[in-house]
């Protein structure tokens, strides 16, 4: 991965450009557990499962440079017949050549479903986060923070478990139309270090009898506030219709 700043000349600053780069090979290994009681044919779905995570990389360009070897692991828990699935990982730079840079991650998260199996009834998923990515792989490479990270070059490297967030969402789906369709409101409130959002909405979705072909309207209220208060509230309104076929 690359990325590449650039800033032309003003009053009183010359021009000025950075490229920086980062090169990461993973490899991860995660084993499921099935609870002793599934074995025995007892019909508890329970699963568990552990993972690790080794990583090397390679930093180049306008910031930290050389060669560094991450490491990180996780655990998940399913419950499918009860909706139920919890899980923590974490991942950190266990060494780098640049002295002093740091770059780790950590999140746990909790969801529900009142039926598994339909989305009707009360769900409610739960996510924290702290730090940057809490896993390894191209998708945290090429995540949002990442990505912003290297472009900005703001001290990402001396990280102290910053941008942290908690992400809440509660939902209940139920019939509607003669149960052609599933009606769903929402809640949702997301607290971070800058602020806090707040999030109102419903879905409106057609219950096709091919599951390949399915049709979505949604529309949401939003509110993003500031906890320095140095601007007013930011609003938003969406309305989106998304359809499968």
């Amino acid at each position: 991965m690359a990325v590449g700043i650039s800033s032309g000349a003003t009053t009183g600053l010359s021009a000025a450009a950075a490229m920086v780069t980062r090169l990461r090979l993973d490899a991860q290994w995660p084993i499921t557990l099935p609870h002793p009681d599934a074995q025995a044919g007892a019909g508890d779905d329970t699963t568990l499962t552990p993972s690790l995570e080794v990583g090397r990389r390679h930093d180049d360009g306008a910031a930290e440079t050389g060669f560094g070897l991450g490491l990180g692991g996780g655990i998940l828990l399913c419950h499918p017949s009860h909706g139920l699935q919890a899980e923590r990982r974490g991942r950190g730079l266990f060494s780098h050549a640049a002295n002093g840079f740091r770059d780790r991650g950590f999140a746990a998260s909790l969801s529900w479903r009142q039926q598994p199996d339909a989305e009707l009834g009360a769900a409610l998923s739960l996510n924290q986060t702290m730090g940057g990515a809490s896993s390894g792989g191209a998708d945290a490479l090429l995540s949002r923070v990442t990505l912003e990270g290297l472009a900005a070059n703001d001290d990402s490297g001396h990280d102290h478990l910053k941008n942290q967030r908690l992400d809440l969402q509660l939902s209940y789906g139920l019939f509607a139309f003669g149960e052609r369709f599933t009606l769903t409101p929402e809640l949702g409130l997301v607290l971070y270090d800058g602020g806090r959002d707040y999030r109102i909405g419903w879905s409106l979705k057609h219950l096709a009898e091919d599951e390949t072909e399915s049709s979505a309207l949604s529309f949401d209220l939003a509110r993003r506030e500031r906890n320095d208060n140095s601007d007013a509230p930011d609003h938003e309104v969406q309305l989106a219709w998304t359809t499968h076929f």
